[in-house]
């Protein structure tokens, strides 16, 4: 993937989702090699997930010229569903200050790391 645009605050959330979905696919295989070489069944197939952070961002919300809300939908079977973004133009860059998950009917606020 190139790197994200930072004069765009979609391209922002998008190189992030991207950046977390290559991190999650990593400690994903490290996690199922492991389980794949500890089954007393030696059965164990690993088969790997695909995301598609092409299809992540759904709207791009303006609030302010240097606020946007970025929203997008995560396909997952944990923790899975809308996700709102709050990027921040500082100077000519976007960069994302906050994102909140949609969970039921309850906003819950994540943690960056």
């Amino acid at each position: 993937m190139t790197p994200p645009d930072f004069s765009d605050p979609a391209s922002v959330v998008a190189g992030f989702i991207y950046q977390m979905h290559c991190w999650e696919a990593l400690a994903g295989a490290l996690r199922s090699g492991a389980q794949a070489r500890f089954n007393p069944d030696r059965d164990s197939t690993m088969h790997p997930e695909e995301a598609r952070v092409s299809e992540a961002v759904k709207r791009v919300v303006p609030r302010t010229k240097s606020q946007v809300i970025v929203e997008t939908f995560r396909k997952a079977d944990y923790f899975g569903g809308a996700r709102e973004y709050v990027v921040k133009r500082q100077g000519e860059v976007w960069l994302i200050d906050s994102v909140s998950a949609t969970v039921g009917s309850k906003k819950l606020k994540l943690t960056l790391v």
